[in-house]
């Protein structure tokens, strides 16, 4: 279970690395905006699809973030990453909760694409997430070598 939390930390740095690098600079505006364009091209080529295919993606990230945290808890006995994980656990659920209740309001028509996501609340997660799995990589390599 180590050797694939590791590859699963792994991954998720190098998927945050890009975002983070953005926001670390203080630009992180024309990356989200060319994400909310190509969501929006993506949706309108995919016609009425798209909405069973975004929440399939929610639900998946969401089971990727249980299994990842889970994953986190269960092989890392470091007390300080153990608190770290439940501030993570804290902050995906209330950004997955948010993300979710904003796909509902968008899909009933009561939100714009433009205002799907809340780019503060996206950042932080992104942040927070890049941070996480920087730490969980080092915290395997150091202090749980025994274990792979």
């Amino acid at each position: 279970m180590t050797l694939v939390l590791g590859i699963a930390a792994a991954v998720l740095f190098l998927l945050y690395a890009w975002y983070f690098i953005r926001i670390i600079k203080g630009k992180p505006q024309s990356f989200e905006l060319e994400i909310l364009k190509s969501l929006a091209q993506w949706m309108v080529q995919t016609g009425p699809a798209s909405k069973g295919r975004m929440w399939l993606m929610y639900w998946v990230s969401l089971l990727i973030e249980v299994s990842y945290l889970g994953m986190a808890w269960l092989t890392v006995s470091n007390p300080f990453m153990h608190y770290f994980t439940i501030t993570v656990i804290a902050l995906e659920s209330y950004h997955l909760l948010w993300l979710g209740l904003s796909f509902r309001q968008f899909f009933a028509g009561r939100k714009p694409v433009a205002k799907l996501f809340n780019w503060r609340l996206e950042r932080m997660s992104a942040l927070t997430l890049f941070s996480y799995s920087l730490l969980l990589l080092i915290t395997l390599a150091f202090f749980q070598v025994n274990s792979l």
